[in-house]
């Protein structure tokens, strides 16, 4: 028996068990022309690289058409499995050998085990207790609904159509499976969508939380009353004892030991490595608990992963250290297996049509639970409602390994179990892309008023929303403010917003700060001294200034909804969001994204550091220096306005440079007669205010503008205030627009910002609300590159 291995089916009591013998291989070095199939990790490594090249190039073609990431997946899955590569009998010999079986579903039930744990510890089931109305009764009635008339559709088919005895007593099963919605998977999508922080993510991801909670008591209730017909009394007891005393030991003990761990880690650092191996250990322990006690092997990491602390440093650690492994080496093995196990070949067209009647019948009734209520009794606009149908009837990764759990136990066959899993992967690949269709989350910000400082209204309070990146722009943002003269017949209302990238939580969070939550904070953090820096500016302001503070924890890539979604609550004229450097993509995409979408205006603040250094305008009157400079057009209208409100209090002296063109061109007449109307009611409005000086230069051409701006003494100056977008064609900028360099900031505020100018004051970059001015971006006077 040295060379050769042999099966053998014996039976062990009630119970057919299939023994593999082969021979003992030492693990070595391969070398070419052995037999691949004697160096397990050889192949492992072949198997995960083949796997994964052809989900890469399935992506890369699929990504234009807007599919998730899921569908490649599965797709490379089936790809290198018997439905096409495996059909050869030479590669399936070599490549899925019985002990490499062995190694993947190893691999496998790691790989499941820790994506699930990971997905968990992102979720924050506080949601549940914030959950609306709407939310829980989509959450009951997507499931309910969908189950009950499923199953009574599966009993229909069972009298009606002559299907083969294993489909018909799979059609309960499948019925129930298909009624199901996972929470894992719509936060997996909403990721893959960039929805995570929209309203209609939120809704989805809470829906999909209740649904998910009913169908699980739903499935267990039905699994306990079958495990009492089956086994003892005694057996169920012990099992559902179990399971309650794995919850109590999650929350109330190895909580408390991560709660520990995060308390022992500094912050801004990592958990170190030896906290990360405990809670490896935890995970592996619980995963092996479940399976031993009739569970399955990942019902112990979801309720490990629902009990441990969400966000940094615990999430933010585990995801940085676990996911990337898991995602690039242990579940392409789980996908190889599910391909494994998928053989479109076994498939009838009869067996086929019967299941996915059933999944069109459960996707249809699901669709009208979520739509009816949504949509007749809460008004929720009808694409969103019916973008939030085309989510919940998604499927994924969690809801293929609830299938395959049902193959293990014999619920369904092979054929059933490929035509379930293909179904699915049409239903997804279907709707997702239908959910970028209708759904567009900046149609909501589209203003159909002024919201502008030009038009606020006198008497009115000025509302602003002042974001913050680093504790380094707060100085900077509050002499701003108190420079723009609050008083008691013209308050100013400033919403702080707190920005923070979403790290090892799921859920983007937008929480308010109060102050008596947040005056003895157990521990002081940045947080802690930003909203006490703007409470303090608060209370020297009484009556003059009201301050809210929030912090917004989102994703990078759509963290300008929350700020736009507060712009428009708050019914906000004025963003000021502060650039921090060249090199950083992401604020710079945020900037570009809020001066698309803001329903107000906005201004971008290039902080050079000494503007706000001991200056306070308030405490010390300490006179603050601002210069405007005017070009014309509505941002430089809307700089004018935010100057004449600086100009009225008596700490601040304005000096507006007006850039005068000896040869105009000939544009817009009406455009020019505005822009000389505003600057002249500027200058008679301020003509008794010896705060205020008007002056005036005249160029030529683009280059002159150039050489004045990067000249001009702005070493007098702590301020400089520029409007975002002008006239392209105007001998004022000719030549200009194509060495810029940075969009976001205009011509003019880049050539300010630039290293090559002399300019040392800060600069104010402002943008006045895009949807005002859209008629005149549309045509070609006003047009900028578009951020």
């Amino acid at each position: 028996m040295n060379s050769s291995s042999f099966t053998a089916n014996v039976t062990l009591g009630t119970r057919n068990v299939t023994i593999f013998c082969e021979p003992f291989t030492k693990l070595g070095k391969y070398s070419l022309g052995e037999d691949l199939t004697h160096f397990p990790l050889q192949l492992l490594m072949l198997q995960v690289g083949l796997v994964t090249t052809v989900t890469i190039f399935l992506q890369f073609f699929l990504q234009p058409f807007g599919q998730p990431s899921f569908v490649p997946q599965v797709l490379g899955g089936i790809a290198v499995g018997p439905s096409f590569l495996a059909r050869d009998e030479r590669y399936k010999r070599k490549f899925f050998s019985p002990r490499s079986e062995i190694v993947l579903d190893v691999c496998e039930a790691m790989g499941f085990t820790f994506f699930v744990f990971l997905l968990s510890v992102r979720l924050d089931l506080t949601i549940l207790k914030k959950c609306g109305n709407l939310a829980v009764l989509i959450g009951f009635t997507s499931f309910i609904f969908p189950l009950i008339i499923t199953l009574f559709a599966a009993h229909l088919l069972r009298r009606i159509v002559q299907l083969d005895e294993e489909v018909q007593k799979s059609l309960t099963i499948i019925a129930t499976l298909v009624s199901t919605t996972s929470f894992h998977v719509v936060l997996h999508l909403l990721t893959d969508l960039n929805l995570l922080n929209s309203e209609l993510g939120r809704l989805a991801l809470s829906s999909s939380m209740i649904s998910g909670f009913v169908s699980g008591i739903f499935l267990i209730i039905t699994l306990a009353l079958k495990d009492a017909l089956e086994t003892s009394a005694t057996s169920m007891l012990l099992m559902q004892l179990t399971k309650v005393s794995m919850i109590l030991i999650s929350v109330f003990i190895l909580r408390r030991i991560m709660l520990w761990m995060m308390r022992r880690t500094p912050d801004g650092k990592p958990l170190k490595e030896s906290y990360t191996i405990a809670i490896n250990i935890m995970v592996l322990v619980f995963s092996l608990w479940g399976e031993y006690t009739g569970q399955h092997y990942f019902v112990g990491p979801i309720i490990l992963g629902l009990a441990t602390p969400e966000g940094p440093p615990m999430g933010s650690s585990l995801s940085d250290k676990i996911g990337c492994f898991v995602s690039a080496v242990l579940m392409p093995c789980y996908t190889i297996n599910l391909g494994r196990r998928v053989d479109t070949f076994l498939v009838s067209f009869q067996n086929f049509a019967v299941i996915e009647f059933l999944f069109v019948i459960s996707s249809t009734v699901k669709f009208a639970a979520v739509m009816i209520p949504s949509v007749l009794y809460y008004n929720m606009p009808f694409l969103d409602g019916l973008a939030l149908g085309f989510l919940l009837n998604c499927k994924g990764l969690v809801d293929i390994q609830i299938f395959e759990r049902a193959r293990q136990v014999k619920g369904v066959d092979t054929e059933v179990f490929s035509i379930i899993v293909f179904s699915a992967l049409f239903q997804s690949a279907i709707l997702t892309p239908l959910v970028k269709a209708v759904y567009d989350p900046s149609r909501r910000y589209v203003a159909y008023t002024r919201r502008t400082i030009q038009h606020c209204k006198r008497n009115t309070e000025l509302r602003i929303i002042a974001c913050i990146h680093e504790q380094e722009n707060v100085p900077t943002l509050i002499t701003i403010l108190e420079a723009s003269n609050p008083t008691r017949e013209n308050p100013i209302g400033v919403y702080v917003l707190n920005l923070e990238g979403l790290v090892g939580t799921a859920l983007p969070l937008l929480i308010q700060h109060n102050y008596e939550s947040s005056s003895q904070p157990h521990k002081q953090t940045k947080t802690h001294h930003i909203f006490n820096a703007f409470r303090q500016y608060e209370f020297r302001n009484q009556g003059l200034v009201m301050v809210q503070c929030f912090t917004a924890i989102a994703p990078s890539t759509t963290m300008h909804e929350d700020v736009c979604s507060m712009a428009l609550e708050k019914c906000a004229s004025l963003v000021i969001i502060p650039f921090q450097t060249y090199d950083s993509p992401t604020i710079r995409t945020l900037n570009k994204m809020v001066l698309q979408k803001a329903p107000c205006s906005v201004c971008i603040l290039f902080d050079r550091g000494q503007f706000g250094e001991s200056r306070s305008t308030f405490t010390a009157q300490l006179t603050t220096n601002v210069c405007i400079i005017y070009l014309g057009g509505p941002d430089d209208h809307e700089t004018l306005a935010f100057g004449a409100r600086m100009a009225e209090h008596p700490s601040v002296r304005l000096t507006v440079l007006r850039l005068v063109a000896i040869r105009p061109h000939s544009g817009d007449l009406f455009e020019k007669r505005r822009d000389s109307n505003i600057i002249n009611d500027f200058r008679i409005s301020n003509r008794d205010n010896d705060n205020v000086e008007y002056r005036e230069e005249s160029v030529t051409e683009g280059a002159d503008t150039a050489r004045l701006l990067r000249s001009w003494g702005y070493n007098d100056y702590d301020l400089v205030m520029v409007g975002r977008r002008h006239d392209n064609d105007s001998p004022l900028l000719s030549g200009l627009s194509m060495w810029s360099e940075i969009e976001e900031l205009g011509v003019v505020g880049d050539l300010l910002a630039s290293s090559d100018s002399q300019c040392t004051a800060s600069v104010l970059i402002v943008q006045q609300q895009a949807s005002v001015v859209q008629e005149m971006l549309q045509s070609s006077k006003h047009t900028v590159r578009t951020p």
